[in-house]
């Protein structure tokens, strides 16, 4: 593995030595992004999971295996770390390979965002200390790039310490970034050696000091940024260097009054799935039309360059490859550098969905693996299984390299008025119902046992403290409850509906449940002990109405499956909650995220089975 890694590297070099430097130098001047002379608009996609990993984006679904924390820690316990680190090489060498940056090239693109995890390049044993071989992978990534005309940004998505609580900065629930100074001494220390590697490498646009930072303050955040910012310029005043807001740039000042130079500030923006609104081509165009002249009237106000960091439009229903064209074309008329997440994703070939975070997937379907008991054979076998053979999202690709104009988007309708007061609150005969912690009382239309609509409040089932309506009957020992959901109105992109069973009515119970968000994505959500932070999983989900979710109890155990319409039970996540009791809590329940305002979902075909004898087989 050694020499065909070696092999790789040397032809790389070998072949981008007489491209070096064939890119421009580019530097941030005003609002735009230059190289010196005319702006030059970057048009790209993220690498996401080559540099850090994202295991839903390797369509590896394990409770215990959230982030790359973990995924190396498995391997290091079993395996020692001396195979640990050659797996994860042999995991770089196979997700992305220099095809991959052909083909990004094919779609008419010229930048990748390279997100990285900074034991990419140092150990916690030697903190502040690079590896022997600490930058071979950002050299090999950098010089195919460039070989191929490619800009890259180097992107710090998983800092020392975590900078929030997500996994996808490498260790999920963490977030000690923020509490523990040495974290920040340690991120800077490691920016300034890679400023002072690239110094001289025009391919690098730039540096993007650390992605969607949650886990403190923006006044915090900004602190970090400035000691990053300060520590990249004692070596390097080349490249331009991008920082982050969160709910608007603005929030970051003006970057005179902070003595920045050089810099360019970055949104992430996911409309119809983290972002505001359903997912409907109405929506987008409101985005389109409306909060992108927002963002270009903040970026003029500061003489800033603004960089869409990551976006998606994800769902056919808002208009999938050609509201993607349009997402771009938006992004140029303004002289922004955007690049899309994602560029690979794995999935299941053939399988129904509902739209498409990547560029590139899997044709055939890649062999399944238990990281906890798969031999070392199974699990190399595994990791070279990521070169394989493409199916390419070619509507993507056919609207980002045609030259004809799309006809101008029609006006978007004003949104629906806002749900304040339940409109019914029918009697319930063999339920009752709660409101746990909501803000305002919910109400239902119960036209029978089997079918409710139901309206609700509630903030959310997320943290440690959950705000819902929820509908149940109390039932002991095995049991199992499906439902099928016909309608979740938005109120919030993390409104939801769904089936759950529950220890008991406190607000921070032992519990699992099935949801629908408004947008058809399905979250299985768990708490195990009370008082702690839930687990959740997701999945794309289905369009409404017709949505079936089950969830089956069998002793300490939860299964949770799902269909559309007729169509056979799918099986998805599972739990095991050794504190649920005997005597549960099962019903059905929605909140709208949104304290202001009530949601109304639809639920049809409520069942409940007690018995041994009666609980089906998925």
């Amino acid at each position: 593995m050694k020499n065909y890694l070696r092999y790789i590297f040397a032809a790389i070099l070998f072949s981008s030595a007489s491209l070096a430097q064939s890119l421009s130098p580019l530097k941030a001047s005003g609002t735009s992004i230059t190289d010196g002379k005319n702006p030059v608009i970057l048009k790209g996609c993220n690498l996401g999971n080559w540099f850090i990993m994202e295991t839903w984006m390797m369509h590896l679904y394990d409770e215990k295996i959230r982030d790359q924390y973990m995924f190396e820690l498995t391997l290091e316990n079993r395996f020692g770390p001396y195979e640990k680190n050659r797996l994860m090489d042999i995991f770089r060498a196979n997700w992305i390979t220099p095809r991959d940056f052909e083909i990004i090239k094919s779609f008419d693109m010229n930048c990748v965002r390279l997100p990285f995890y900074y034991q990419l390049l140092e150990d916690d044993s030697a903190p502040m200390r690079l590896k022997p071989d600490a930058f071979k992978w950002l050299d090999y990534a950098i010089d195919t790039a460039e070989k191929n005309g490619i800009y890259t940004i180097l992107c710090l998505h998983g800092a020392a310490g975590a900078q929030s609580n997500m996994g996808h900065c490498g260790r999920e629930d963490y977030n000690k970034f923020w509490s523990d100074p040495v974290y920040l001494k340690r991120t800077c220390w490691l920016w300034r050696q890679i400023a002072k590697k690239y110094k001289t490498r025009a391919a690098v646009a730039g540096f993007d000091l650390l992605n969607e930072p949650w886990g403190a303050p923006m006044q915090k955040q900004i602190q970090a940024y400035d000691a990053m910012y300060k520590a990249i310029r004692q070596v390097n005043s080349e490249q331009i260097i991008f920082i982050q807001g969160h709910e608007s740039i603005k929030e970051l000042g003006r970057p005179e009054d902070h003595n920045w130079q050089n810099i360019a500030y970055s949104l992430h923006r996911y409309p119809g799935i983290f972002d505001g609104g359903p997912p409907t081509r109405e929506n987008q165009a409101r985005f389109l039309k409306t909060y992108l002249p927002e963002i270009n009237n903040e970026a003029k106000d500061l003489n800033v360059p603004f960089l869409m960091g990551e976006f998606n439009v994800l769902y056919t229903s808002a208009g999938g490859a050609e509201m993607m064209r349009r997402h771009f074309d938006h992004y140029e008329k303004y002289n922004w550098p955007a690049t899309m997440w994602a560029y690979k994703i794995m999935t299941i070939p053939d399988e129904q969905r509902r739209g498409f975070w990547e560029m590139v997937t899997n044709k055939h379907r890649l062999p399944e693996i238990d990281l906890r008991t798969a031999s070392l054979a199974e699990i190399e076998n595994y990791l070279k299984s990521f070169a394989c053979e493409y199916t390419i999202y070619e509507d993507l690709k056919n609207y980002l390299t045609q030259k004809q104009a799309l006809a101008p988007l029609a006006d978007p309708p004003p949104p629906p008025k806002p749900i304040t007061k339940a409109p019914f609150n029918d009697r319930l005969t063999n339920w009752t119902a709660s409101e746990i912690s909501t803000a305002i009382p919910g109400g239902q239309k119960v036209y029978s046992d089997s079918r409710i609509d139901l309206y609700a409040c509630g903030a959310d089932i997320y943290l440690s403290n959950d705000q819902f309506r929820f509908i149940w009957q109390k039932l002991s020992g095995d049991c199992e409850i499906s439902a099928t959901l016909d309608e979740l109105t938005f109120t919030h992109m993390f409104a939801k509906a769904g089936i759950m069973i529950r220890a008991d009515l406190a607000d921070d119970s032992v519990f699992s449940l099935f949801a629908v968000r408004p947008a058809g994505e399905l979250e299985f959500i768990c708490r195990h002990n009370k008082g702690e932070k839930v687990k959740t999983d997701g999945h794309l989900g289905h369009d409404f109405p017709d949505i079936n979710l089950r969830l089956v109890r069998k002793g300490n155990t939860i299964e949770s499956f799902h269909s559309k319409d007729q169509e056979p039970w799918q099986k998805f996540m599972t739990a095991d909650l050794p504190k649920l009791p005997n005597d549960i809590y099962v019903g059905i329940f929605c909140l709208s995220h949104d304290n202001s305002q009530l949601a109304k979902s639809s639920f049809k075909n409520i069942n409940i089975l007690t018995t041994h004898s009666q609980l089906s087989e998925p």
